[in-house]
């Protein structure tokens, strides 16, 4: 039926979904009201993108090095 990586591929592509809905409700409402200033939108953008390249980075490097081996 469901192998241990499809589940793992659907729960991590949830998590990145969930994040983006993240980046544009905090950015589009939360900052603003509490007068955020552009600094404030950086910051957030830049540490949920972040954290999310770098889990895509991971993810493939640990899928080649498997495939590697």
């Amino acid at each position: 039926m469901f192998s241990n990586e499809s589940i793992n591929i659907w729960s991590h592509l949830v998590g990145f979904f969930y994040f983006c809905y993240l980046l544009l409700v905090d950015n589009l409402v939360r900052i603003p009201e509490h007068n955020g200033s552009f600094s404030d939108h950086a910051v957030l953008s830049s540490l949920l993108i972040g954290y999310m390249v770098r889990n895509i980075i991971y993810y493939i490097y640990t899928c080649i090095e498997n495939f590697m081996r």
